[in-house]
């Protein structure tokens, strides 16, 4: 059973991933998905966090995060 600490961890991880795909569908309409992952992801990485939020959403989105995992690589 998860502590009230571990359920709220996991509705936050939820809310977040969700508040991405959101703004990530909004962003491949407009054509910027791609340098929106970019700068996202390279904040992320600056301050020390976790990608594991981003992989997740663009996974929901339908796209390949492994795909993204090499694109950002090779952005570095």
């Amino acid at each position: 059973m998860q502590s009230s600490k571990q359920l709220m961890r996991t509705k936050s991880t939820q809310w977040r991933v969700a508040s991405l795909v959101d703004i990530f569908e909004d962003k491949k309409l407009d054509g910027n998905l791609t340098p929106y992952i970019s700068s996202l992801a390279s904040r992320a990485l600056a301050h020390g966090s976790s990608l594991r939020d981003i992989f997740e959403a663009l996974e929901e989105l339908g796209e390949d995060p492994n795909s993204w995992r090499s694109r950002l690589r090779d952005n570095e």
